[in-house]
């Protein structure tokens, strides 16, 4: 089977190309990449054959269609013309951008994805001074068309020697067999190219950030390719960055880094640890904490000895959107989660990497399918470096036959787990058995109450796995000194118009509690969101170095310092503070309700408070713009002294 021997040996001698570059644009940007030892360089250049294996069969999946299907017509020379075209065309171009990467990475620090088609009239006119100014790089193309089109020949020779002494030399019945095995092997290389292209066979294909699962994420554009991460965002948008105003403006009205003025202190003013549990779909309206009918008593009861937030809302509708919120402080502003979207590959400083470099261990767990919803990548991105999911949980005897691993047994693990860390350590924990379909565990139907959707009895089971988990933590050492967290990454089925609405669709419950008593029992009622997680607990240890957050701590003393909550959903901007909610379609507001007195939002003010509607518009416009910027712009980690954002 020549044409399988052809076409392994030229995608080897592609991967051998694309490994030699990576080398080469380690060696142009070293100054980029600090502190970068042997070992991570050949982790790297092992890690990276992933992406590379993809991008390469990606580039090439018709040439290899060419070549191993089983027809006469490939030894014919318009075939192989045609095949020589497609491998010379789709290569040719993967070159270029990963060629012209060596000098645009310097300016965006990260590699090129498909938004430079939207730069393409303005390449085009600055091509000729880019090629008088980086004519190396041309030399480099020239000279990688020049090995190429020489192994392509050789291949090519090597490929008609051993055609032309194969062809009719065997007897009819033995080419028939010969026809049939090279149908199967067609079959199995094409099965092998997708399984590559996919790289592997997980429950989702990569991604640029699953890089993150290997290198820090400043790291990731030394693991991934330039054509791979074109490829992942062709078919996503790019932010357009809105003007309403001078980005100085902007900047000096809603900053979004933290404590930049501030002289850095080595040391932390507390050194608790910090656990986050984040329930699935639990919805405000599903406790007590709106005098409705709960369905969450434990949770209730733990309200009477924890700081308790009255005003709480999700920043989104998905999980993924929760997670970024709350381990990064990212809000929900744009069509795609974060997680997901065309910028998941950006410089990126969450809780986890905030507070590793102050000894924190840093850990998540979520019990579903691993790479669900990309949470995993992503809480890796965010620096929480370790993470337990269904693959590490390893025993599917608690498998709910969907999602993953039901939450009581789950949350036994994470405590058992947990207590084995060093201190301190700061965790995740992202529960999933209040979802659809809806699924109990063996023995325990009928035991918690029913409500008018199946989601209630489920947010029972949910609570009850909650209490067991802080019965089994309440025997062990660090238990006192730990800060609880408990929120949800967005609200649960609708069962009423108030959940329905734009108000009740992102109530959720958050409560802090510290059992040793130290965070005083009391209710919050000013607005808090999920993106107030972050700058809230480094402000509650007294982290005083800078970072980046959308949001703003609760224990603010500022008077001036207004609350909000945003979100986005389905092209509509929405902005919630004390007393009114806007929504605004991102060139005009839309409407204004005043939901205390109208929380199914059915009456219109916008027109009666126009000075109100000005304040909130202004504030809206301010973080859309700053969110799209900074997101667009790779600007999500704090200047240093010697740059320019």
């Amino acid at each position: 089977m020549p044409y399988v021997f052809i076409l392994v040996q030229r995608l080897g001698f592609l991967l051998a190309l694309y490994t030699i570059l990576r080398l080469a644009f380690y060696g142009v940007h070293q100054a980029l990449f600090p502190a970068v030892t042997y070992t991570q360089l050949a982790q790297i250049g092992f890690y990276g054959l992933r992406f590379d294996i993809a991008a390469v069969l990606y580039i090439n999946v018709i040439v290899a269609i060419l070549h191993l299907v089983p027809v006469k017509a490939r030894a014919s020379r318009a075939w192989v013309n045609v095949t020589k075209i497609f491998f010379y065309f789709f290569n040719i171009v993967a070159f270029i951008f990963i060629v012209a990467d060596f000098a645009y990475f310097p300016f965006i620090l990260k590699r090129s994805d498909s938004g430079v088609f939207s730069y393409s009239f303005d390449i085009w006119q600055l091509l000729p001074q880019f090629m008088a100014d980086y004519w190396y790089l041309l030399l480099l193309g020239l000279a990688l068309l020049f090995f190429v089109e020489l192994f392509y020949r050789k291949t090519q020779s090597n490929l008609l020697k051993a055609t032309s002494n194969i062809v009719n030399t065997k007897p009819l019945r033995a080419r028939a067999a010969t026809f049939t095995v090279e149908w199967l092997v067609f079959l199995l290389g094409l099965s092998l190219t997708v399984i590559g292209m996919r790289g592997g066979l997980q429950l989702r294909p990569i991604t640029p950030i699953t890089a993150t699962k290997y290198v820090a994420p400043a790291l990731t554009p030394l693991i991934i390719n330039t054509p791979f991460n074109i490829i992942h965002t062709l078919q996503r948008k790019h932010l357009n960055v809105p003007q309403y105003a001078p980005q100085d403006t902007v900047d000096a009205h809603f900053s979004v880094y933290k404590n930049l003025e501030v002289v850095p202190k080595q040391t932390l003013k507390r050194t608790d640890n910090v656990v986050i549990i984040i329930m699935e779909s639990l919805s405000k309206s599903y406790t007590n904490l709106d005098g409705n009918n709960s369905y969450t008593p434990f949770l209730d009861s733990l309200m009477q000895h924890s700081l308790v937030f009255t005003k709480a809302f999700a920043n989104g509708k998905h999980s993924n959107q929760g997670i970024a919120a709350i381990l990064s402080s990212i809000p929900v502003l744009m069509h795609e989660p974060y997680p997901v979207s065309i910028y998941q590959a950006n410089n990126l400083a969450g809780l986890g990497s905030v507070l590793s470099p102050k000894g924190y261990h840093t850990s998540f767990f979520h019990g579903a399918n691993n790479g669900s919803f990309n949470i995993d990548v992503f809480s890796n991105a965010a620096g929480f470096v370790h993470y337990y999911g269904r693959n590490e949980y390893n025993n599917d005897a608690d498998f709910d036959g969907n999602w993953g691993i039901f939450d009581e047994p789950y949350f036994k693990y994470a405590a058992q787990t947990i207590n084995d860390f060093p201190e301190p350590f700061i965790t995740g924990i992202f529960t999933l058995t209040a979802h659809y379909p809806f699924a109990l565990p063996q023995g325990y139907n009928n035991k918690f109450k029913k409500g008018s959707v199946p989601m209630h009895e489920l947010c029972g089971y949910a609570d009850y796995a909650l209490s067991q988990f802080f019965a089994e933590a309440a025997t062990m050492p660090w238990y006192n000194n730990t800060l609880f967290i408990i929120t949800a990454d967005h609200t649960g089925a609708i069962t009423n118009e108030y959940e329905a609405a734009r108000l009740g669709a992102y109530s959720i419950p958050m409560l802090w509690y510290k059992p040793d008593n130290s965070l005083a029992a009391q209710s919050y009622n000013d607005i808090v969101q999920q993106i107030d997680i972050m700058p809230s607990v480094l402000d509650y240890l007294g982290f005083q170095e800078a970072y980046t957050a959308f949001g703003n701590s609760v224990f603010n003393k500022d008077t001036t310092t207004n609350r909000y909550a945003y979100s986005y959903l389905s092209g509509v901007y929405q902005i919630i503070d004390d007393n009114y909610l806007l929504q605004f379609d991102g060139t005009q507001s839309m409407a204004m309700y005043a939901y205390k007195t109208d929380s199914l939002l059915q009456r219109n003010v916008l027109k009666q408070y126009p000075n109100k509607q000005r304040v909130l518009e202004k504030q809206l416009k301010m973080i859309i713009q700053q969110h799209h910027y900074r997101i667009r712009n790779n600007l999500l980690i704090p200047p240093t002294k010697n740059t320019v954002n």
